[in-house]
């Protein structure tokens, strides 16, 4: 039930105030979490919390920077606001102003839009302010926030997983496109379980007859995340085939505070992902082919260009990140062997082709890309390479006793890679695949490499598999 509980932020020093303010959304709420800060540092240290969350902020401006300071400030109120509107965007504003501040609050007033952000059909501003000598209005500003906040609730969320481990920030974000959609009970199943703090969902919204009218899949998780897979929606995946690509229906900026959520629409239902339709045994030709078609569109634009293997690198890893891994790991070849230029192709790759993220309809024998956040122009070889070690590293695919140390050693001799392999079928269509787009052993060497270190990096993943892996990458750019 803590995901219906109405989470509130109150900044203001004046403890009477605070109380009244306080005693106002509790005679309305009846489930309500109140967080107080009374100054601009206690301000600062809530809201640079990664994990924070609020429905609605409230924010005198005149305060002190130190709690119980005598020095007040209305810069110390407008500093605390830029800090709201830029770690919390689409968490709603009232500021509480004097006569005397409320000129200084226009240009925030001004950045404010108008959004429905409840999904109850009635848009309003996502920063206001009330003046103090009009209290008296407070109180009719928390009724109609209290019916805005509890229409999301007409929605019942049916997930085919623990509830308790849906974020309360995907929650709202659910619920809200559910009630703006018309969704009497929306059905949640989470796709794949990933390693990024984005997450993929599939919904099936029904109305009071019991019919599914609507499927979609949604990615909900930090705004500029989500704004960066809305934007590659419009620039790349518009580009390929209608009927291998879901059409955008919605982008949710408001009402979860930093997080946000793209929705996008299906025709039909898909039963596997290509994890799960490897595992069922359900693959076959027409499946490998319709999935590597989708993404030849790409292909068919790409150029010629010779880089480095750090620039490769860089695409999927940043310095930082590779660096501290080199160090840690004991990898001392890696820098000079990211000095070595390699000539390779370049297209737009979807740039996390794991096997969660293409969805298999086995009726029809079709497929579907979706997450759209890492598209852009790399070597072309990522994919297909994703795609093939994702079934080695992802936490969503079946864990086998395959590869064995061997096997990885022989990673660029496919026969003896796939002794003993339960899955042969979908490796060899991966590396058929890759040989399909590959000028040269450079240049898939240094995809390898720059996929199995970026491994290393996540805490789950199998790390022998990942140094196995840049040890074959090593062999084979030398056997070049």
């Amino acid at each position: 039930m803590s995901n219906r509980t109405f989470k509130l932020l109150i900044v203001e020093d004046e403890d009477d105030i605070a109380e009244n303010i306080s005693r106002i959304f509790k005679d309305v709420f009846d489930n309500i979490e109140i967080t107080l800060a009374t100054c601009r540092n206690e301000a600062y240290e809530i809201l640079d919390d990664k994990r924070i969350f609020f429905d609605y902020i409230t924010l005198d401006l005149n305060f002190p920077i130190i709690k119980n300071g005598f020095e007040k400030d209305p810069q110390n109120g407008l500093a605390v606001l830029a800090k709201c509107v830029k770690n919390l965007k689409g968490t709603p504003i009232l500021i509480l102003t004097g006569t005397s501040t409320v000129e200084m609050i226009g240009q925030f007033l001004s950045s404010s839009v108008h959004k429905d952000v409840w999904g109850s059909g009635v848009s309003g501003p996502t920063i206001e302010h009330c003046r103090k000598e009009h209290f008296e209005t407070l109180s009719g500003i928390v009724d109609n926030l209290k019916r805005k906040f509890d229409n999301i609730f007409d929605v019942e969320l049916d997930a085919e997983f623990d509830s308790t481990e849906l974020p309360v920030e995907h929650d709202r974000l659910i619920r809200i496109f559910s009630k703006k959609q018309g969704s009497v009970i929306t059905k949640i199943k989470a796709i794949g379980g990933g390693l990024s703090v984005s997450k993929v969902y599939g919904l099936e919204l029904s109305n009071n007859h019991g019919n599914v009218f609507l499927r979609v899949v949604s990615k909900c998780g930090p705004s500029n995340k989500v704004n960066e897979d809305e934007s590659n929606y419009r620039a790349f995946i518009s580009r390929l085939s209608p009927g291998a690509t879901p059409r955008l229906i919605d982008l949710i900026e408001h009402g979860a505070a930093s997080n946000g959520a793209v929705f996008y629409g299906f025709a039909h239902s898909y039963e596997h992902s290509f994890f799960s339709a490897s595992t069922a045994g359900v693959m076959n030709e027409r499946l490998f082919n319709n999935t590597r078609s989708i993404l030849d569109v790409w292909y068919e634009a790409r150029e010629m260009k010779t880089c480095s293997i750090k620039s490769i690198r860089q695409k999927v890893l940043s310095d930082d990140h590779a660096y501290e891994l080199m160090k840690f790991y004991n990898l001392d070849s890696a820098m000079n062997f990211e000095d070595h230029n390699v000539s390779c192709s370049f297209s737009i790759q979807h740039g996390d082709l794991h096997g969660e993220n293409i969805l298999i309809n086995i009726t029809d024998n079709s497929s579907s890309l979706i997450d759209y956040g890492d598209i852009g122009e790399m070597v072309s070889l990522l994919d297909p390479i994703t795609l093939e070690c994702s079934f080695l590293f992802h936490p969503a695919a079946t864990k086998y006793d395959w590869p064995t140390d061997q096997n990885l050693e022989n990673w660029s001799s496919i026969e003896l890679y796939l002794y003993g392999c339960p899955i042969a079928s979908e490796i060899r269509f991966c590396r058929d695949w890759l040989n399909s787009r590959k000028r040269g052993n450079r240049e898939v060497s240094a995809c390898l490499y720059s996929y199995a270190l970026r491994q290393l990096k996540y805490p789950e993943t199998n790390k022998g598999r990942a140094l196995k892996l840049i040890e074959a990458a090593y062999r084979l750019y030398s056997e070049s």
